[in-house]
């Protein structure tokens, strides 16, 4: 192609989500077929699940760490007082 010098961007991510959902968006562009396109919604939903689910995990542990869960105290908590 005659070009010695290519323009790209290189990123770092913590979390595999992250790059999956950057890689698929940078791509949005890109001609692709339905397959393609079946396989980058799927491959979405399952980040968002996988995001959901995190999320659920981490509150909950959260909220056995103060004591709480689903924002009322724990039933030991309540008969102990």
């Amino acid at each position: 192609m005659g070009a010695d010098k290519i323009r790209c961007e290189v990123r770092a991510f913590d979390d595999e989500l992250d790059e999956w959902e950057t890689l698929i968006e940078c791509n949005k562009q890109r001609e692709k077929t339905r397959i393609q396109k079946a396989n980058e919604i799927n491959k979405l939903a399952k980040i968002k699940a996988e995001r959901a689910l995190r999320k659920q995990l981490s509150e909950a542990s959260l909220g056995a760490e103060f004591g709480v869960m689903g924002g009322r105290p724990r039933k030991e908590d309540e008969q102990g007082k």
